[in-house]
Order: C-alpha cells, then sequence, then structure tokens
C-alpha cells in the first residue's frame, strides 16, 4: 500500500497535494515513549511495522480548498452553502456499546468544530439496525469491516458492496456498505475478486486496485485498527493462532474461526 499512497495526489482546484504524512507514526510513537517507556520502539523500522508507516496528514488549508471547489464559501470563520445557509454535518455514534468510535466520533466533531463547521455528535442505540441500514444518518462513525481474517482474499468483505446489493434510502441495506457506495469500477473488481482461487496472488492485486479505487473515491475514511482480544487455552486443545504462526484470527464470531477448528488438535 505504502508505495502508491506516497505519491497519491489530490487536486483541490488551486494547487496539487500530498495527503500522505509518512511521519505520523513516529509523531505516534514519541507521544507514546513518555508513558509507556521502552515498550515503545525508536528504530524507525521498527516503529512502521508496530505503529504504521504513516497516514493523512492534517491540512486544514487543503480542506478548505476542497470545501471552495465544492461551491462553500467561509462566512465570519463559519462554513456556509450557496444559499448562504450554514453547512452542518451530524455524526451518528453508538454511546457506550462501543465507547472507543464514541470518544473518536466526538474528536472528529471537534476538528470540524475548529475548522468551521457546524457539526455535532448524535447518539442512536445500535445505530446499525436505527441508523445505518435504513439510511437515516448524515454520516457515521462504526465498523464496516468483515474479512476472512489475515488473508488477502477479499471475497467476502467485498460481497455486498456490488451494486446489485445496493437499496434505496428508507429500505435495509446488507452489511458493510452502509454509505450505498455504487462504481462500475467496483463491481468490475468485485467480480474478478470472485472468479479467482482463494490462494491466487491476484487476489492481492485486485485488493490493491480496490484500496486506491476507495482512496480516490473517499465513500469511507478509515481511521484505526480495531483491537479486539480473545483467550485461548491450551490446557485440553493445541494448534491455536499465534505470532510465530497467524494463520487465522481467532475471532470465535467471525466466519474465518473455522480455519482456525481444522487446526485445533487434542491434546491427549
Amino acid at each position: 500500500m505504502q508505495p502508491w499512497l506516497t505519491n497519491f495526489e489530490i487536486d483541490t482546484g488551486k494547487r496539487k497535494f500530498k495527503p500522505y504524512d509518512p511521519n505520523v507514526g513516529k509523531e505516534i510513537a514519541a507521544s507514546l515513549r513518555p508513558s509507556l517507556g521502552n515498550q515503545i520502539p525508536s528504530d524507525p523500522e521498527a516503529i512502521a511495522k508496530a505503529i504504521g508507516y504513516g497516514w493523512w496528514k492534517h491540512d486544514v488549508k487543503a480542506a478548505g480548498e476542497l470545501m471552495e471547489k465544492a461551491g462553500y464559501k467561509k462566512v465570519g470563520g463559519k462554513w456556509v452553502g450557496k444559499d448562504g445557509k450554514p453547512f452542518t454535518v451530524e455524526l451518528t455514534v453508538e454511546n457506550n456499546a462501543r465507547s472507543v468510535m464514541t470518544r473518536a466520533g466526538d474528536m472528529i466533531v471537534q476538528n470540524w468544530k475548529a475548522a468551521g463547521v457546524d457539526a455535532k455528535t448524535t447518539v442512536v442505540p445500535n445505530p446499525f439496525e436505527n441508523a445505518f441500514r435504513p439510511g437515516t444518518f448524515e454520516a457515521g462513525i462504526g465498523w464496516s469491516i468483515e474479512t476472512w481474517g489475515g488473508h488477502p482474499d477479499l471475497s467476502f468483505f467485498l460481497l455486498s458492496w456490488h451494486s446489485k446489493f445496493v437499496s434505496p434510502a428508507g429500505q435495509p441495506q446488507p452489511e458493510r456498505n452502509w454509505q450505498r457506495w455504487k462504481n462500475p469500477e467496483l463491481d468490475q473488481i468485485i467480480e474478478s475478486v470472485q472468479k479467482i482461487g482463494f490462494d491466487d496472488p491476484k487476489g492481492v492485486e485486485l485488493g490493491l486496485q480496490f484500496m486506491k479505487l476507495m482512496v480516490r473515491e473517499m465513500p469511507i475514511i478509515p481511521l484505526m485498527s480495531y483491537n479486539v482480544e480473545t483467550s485461548m487455552d491450551d490446557t485440553y486443545w493445541t494448534g491455536y493462532p499465534s505470532i510465530k504462526d497467524p494463520y487465522t484470527n481467532p475471532v470465535p464470531n467471525w466466519a474465518n474461526s473455522r480455519y482456525m477448528m481444522e487446526r485445533i488438535k487434542p491434546r491427549q
């Protein structure tokens, strides 16, 4: 992902800029080191492996140029539309059900407000059923990824992203594509993935095509990896995934757990 993302450019209409900042991982490491000490690596390669090679720049100027390109203008420090009305954004969060996401939503709204956007968070219990699926939301933060678990094949994740599964607003939308994004190029990628074998190397190439399309179109904005902990006791069974042999993601409620069930063996 890194080489093409490093060279990726966005045209604001006034200038082209690169939204990728390779120093973000180093900055995160520096902010964590005072509290976590030697647990945080100092070697650049180790930081890149543990925290990431970089992320999006915090570029308020570029964001403003994109707003202007879309027809908005800033009046008295606030963004307004062509009709002169304030540009507003309501961000749906799910409160304590997944508090990490809710905190992130609050931080996003704070950044929007600081940039002149009239934004607020709205708590919706179980937003997946009560907001995201029926499409009764403006913007939302929540889980939208389901994979085989640690494998590059995207057939399961991309299945419901095909345009034939997009529902009109008000009708239930299948999982993951909450924003009802349609794109002929996306359909072509999905159909190509479905025609190749599970371990075909072409799956990686198609996955990169999907990632590039996502960055250009930006139907979702990936923020973070969400940590999920799973306990595995090898008193009676062995062969669970480990750091040395991470053959699958051992989350019990994910479909990829079936691959773990085939590998574990009774100790006696």
